[in-house]
């Protein structure tokens, strides 16, 4: 028979990836009644090796939870699976801004609601599947977390700017990445894009810093759009990008 300790249950877990878990998803991974997983819940919580951070739903910590908790990043995307950590968020991690959002972003293509945990806010921007790319394993903080690439944050910025400070951050974003920014991969990401208005605007932004980029007009929006989607629209139009500039950026 086997000893269920807490070393065979961490185990256990790690095994099958698991690092974010609710009663019933122990109780079958264990083959035992709910009860007893709610038993061996309180005592994991007593080694603190998890920890509590939703109602009925724990984050695996291990041995690590102290330098665990101070990590954002690995907390919000063990959270949700799939999900990566994009936006203000990683426009700063980049060193692109010198702003620190209050709130850690993340993109998934799972509905979930806002998280408060400790001193942190997650943010969960809902996206389509066609949109779930661009990112990579990375280790912050010496554990393996899901994280934009600096291209695809750009492109996920311009698309959803109010979670990233807005158009006009954007650009600032844009001109403090140019000696950093693959332009051949942002033109490839660009191009797989589904919204079109987004490839428009990112070529007009790069365009006024200076940056041609190069293979993407063809995907551009076929009709103007707004380069700030929540102010009319100006006297100013940009027809090589078909960017209607109503902010001065």
């Amino acid at each position: 028979m086997v000893n269920i300790n807490t070393n065979y249950i961490m185990n256990l877990l790690f095994d099958n990836d698991i690092f974010y878990f609710q009663p019933t998803q122990l109780s079958a991974l264990l083959d035992i009644d709910r009860g007893r997983a709610y038993d061996l819940i309180q005592r994991l919580k007593n080694r603190k090796v998890i920890v509590e951070v939703e109602n009925g739903k724990y984050l695996v910590t291990g041995y690590d939870t102290k330098r665990i908790l101070s990590n954002p990043f690995y907390i919000a995307t063990n959270i949700v699976v799939p999900s990566y950590v994009s936006y203000w968020s990683v426009l700063n991690y980049y060193g692109f801004t010198e702003q620190v959002p209050r709130l850690i972003f993340a993109a998934t293509t799972k509905q979930k609601k806002q998280i408060r945990f400790k001193n942190y806010v997650f943010k969960y921007v809902h996206i389509k599947k066609d949109k779930l790319y661009g990112y990579k394993k990375e280790l912050v903080g010496e554990f393996p977390t899901f994280i934009a690439e600096p291209e695809k944050a750009i492109i996920d910025s311009i698309d959803l700017p109010h979670y990233a400070g807005g158009i006009n951050e954007v650009s600032n974003c844009i001109g403090n990445s140019l000696d950093t920014i693959d332009t051949r991969k942002l033109v490839d990401y660009a191009r797989r894009f589904p919204n079109k208005s987004t490839v428009s605007r990112l070529g007009y932004l790069f365009d006024i810093k200076g940056v041609e980029l190069k293979g993407l007009q063809q995907a551009k929006s076929t009709s103007f759009v707004l380069l700030n989607a929540h102010k009319k629209k100006s006297k100013e139009w940009n027809k090589k990008w078909k960017v209607n500039v109503n902010e001065d950026v």
